[in-house]
Formats: structure tokens, C-alpha cells, sequence
């Protein structure tokens, strides 16, 4: 129902002038990729991402896109989303972004552009653990058993925090 109204409120153009446009266009966009509609999801995302360079919506449209060309295995896709990165400082980068542009250039097996997206998130983050993984079973692909042993045991280790926000999900333990 909300994608049906969303959709009449972006293709009205009395709205399309509006201030809030933007926000119903992305709006609309997330309601179709929760939708698993991926196709539809990448044509409204993507003009988020054309016409809010700077915008509250431009990382999450971004990480959606990212997803979407993983799921569609559109790995060329993922190398010109990633050049959009330029628009977002380092620090302002969202971690859930990074670990989407790490995991996608993992799956496409470019393995340094996943460590550099990767190694990006820091101790403490929620994604930390699941990097920490990817990057040690690069250092297991590219021959260096005792890097990756190190990388596993960090993320075993993590799951002994009493903080709960901090804790790796079992399945990454488990996988480590």
C-alpha cells in the first residue's frame, strides 16, 4: 500500500517541486528493495544518488545499490557505485556502507579493494566482527596462515565481551 502511495506522490508534478520529493523518492525506492522488487529499487535509488550528492539520503541509497548489484551479481556495478564514495569524506563514511563495498568486491574476488573497505571499520562497531573475518579469509586465500589465525581469533575473542552491542554475531564466531 505505501509503495502504491509513494508512487502516486513522486510522479505527481505538482509534488515533484516539493522539498520533500527527494525524501518520498527514496522513500519509495527502500519500500520496493525491502520488497525484494530489485529492479524497480535501483531505478528510483539511483536517482537519489544522481540528485542528492550530499543528501541525508545518498549513503543509505548507495549502500541499497550496492546490495542490489551483489544480489543481481552485477560486480561491475558495485566498481562504479564505489567511484560515488568521492562525494562522502572518510570520516563521514557510514560503517555499514564500507562493509557493503568490502563484501561485494570479496564476492567478486578483488581482494584489495575489499581489504580497503574493509579494514575501514573500526573496533567497537557492530560491523568490526564480520570484517575482521572477510579480511582473514583474504590473509587464508593469499597464503598467510598466521595473519588470518590472528583475524579469527580477534573475532572469537570479541565474543566474550559482557557488552552485547559489541558481541559478533555466533554465526561469524562460529565461522572464525
Amino acid at each position: 500500500t505505501a509503495t502504491v502511495q509513494l508512487m502516486d506522490l513522486v510522479y505527481n508534478p505538482q509534488f515533484q517541486g516539493s522539498r520533500d520529493y527527494y525524501n518520498a523518492l527514496f522513500m519509495l525506492g527502500n519500500s520496493l528493495y525491502r520488497m525484494r522488487n530489485w529492479m524497480a529499487a535501483r531505478k528510483y535509488l539511483s536517482l537519489v544518488l544522481k540528485s542528492q550528492a550530499r543528501g541525508k539520503h545518498f549513503q543509505p541509497a548507495l549502500q541499497a545499490l550496492v546490495d542490489i548489484a551483489i544480489r543481481m551479481r552485477k560486480f561491475e556495478e558495485v566498481q562504479a557505485l564505489a567511484k560515488h564514495l568521492a562525494a562522502v569524506p572518510p570520516g563521514n563514511r557510514l560503517s555499514d556502507l564500507m562493509y557493503q563495498f568490502g563484501r561485494s568486491f570479496f564476492a567478486a574476488r578483488q581482494f584489495k579493494e575489499s581489504g580497503e573497505y574493509l579494514s575501514q571499520i573500526g573496533v567497537g562497531d557492530e560491523r568490526w566482527p564480520n570484517a575482521r573475518f572477510y579480511i582473514g579469509a583474504m590473509h587464508v586465500q593469499g597464503g598467510r596462515l598466521d595473519d588470518a589465525v590472528r583475524e579469527f581469533r580477534d573475532v572469537v575473542g570479541a565474543a566474550g565481551t559482557k557488552d552485547k552491542e559489541r558481541r559478533p554475531e555466533q554465526v561469524v564466531v562460529d565461522y572464525a
